[in-house]
């Protein structure tokens, strides 16, 4: 998908021109009034940078987001199953059931040492979490195969490849409690 943005900085203070006309105290002053309409720029920019910054996050993790707040308060109209396309060679899907959200990555390398080292970390990563966490939300990797739940929703999945499978997270509604441990 693609998406543009556009930025309106009209709103955006303007700087005066220092003209020759000007007294010498004009001037001064004039300079140190556009000091301060850069720093006002320099400022709003940043905020302006920072939302853009956190679009994307934002935008590709509404689906889980909501998925989440449907399993916490239990509100079925929040259960929703989607895949999203977030690169090229990359989906992740967000399966929400009644009682549980699973969310699964295509995981896609393209450099030898890089798919070893991820390979690495996936296995690792999905057994150190029940050593080291008390009570995790489930964490599997599919080196080979695919999630059961992503092929029974989504059968086109079968047919897609990737250089370091799918790992695939399921919270429970105790998940998400408070006083969780």
């Amino acid at each position: 998908m693609d998406l543009t943005l556009h930025i309106d900085t009209s709103s955006f203070p303007k700087t005066q021109k220092v003209k020759k006309s000007m007294s010498e105290e004009e001037q001064t002053k004039v300079k140190e009034q556009n000091e301060l309409v850069k720093k006002q720029k320099e400022k709003m920019a940043d905020d302006i940078s920072l939302k853009f910054s956190q679009f994307k996050r934002d935008f590709m993790s509404a689906p889980i987001r909501r998925a989440i707040k449907g399993l916490a308060s239990g509100d079925p109209s929040l259960n929703h199953t989607c895949q999203i396309n977030y690169r090229p060679d990359e989906k992740f899907w967000v399966i929400a059931n009644k009682g549980d959200v699973s969310v699964s990555f295509g995981m896609q390398f393209d450099n030898a040492t890089d798919k070893a080292l991820a390979r690495i970390f996936l296995l690792e990563f999905s057994g150190d979490i029940k050593r080291y966490c008390k009570n995790p939300c489930s964490v599997v990797y599919y080196d080979q195969k695919f999630p059961e739940s992503v092929l029974e929703k989504f059968p086109a999945c079968k047919d897609l490849k990737y250089s370091n499978g799918v790992i695939s997270f399921s919270l429970q509604p105790s998940h998400l409690q408070p006083n969780y441990e």
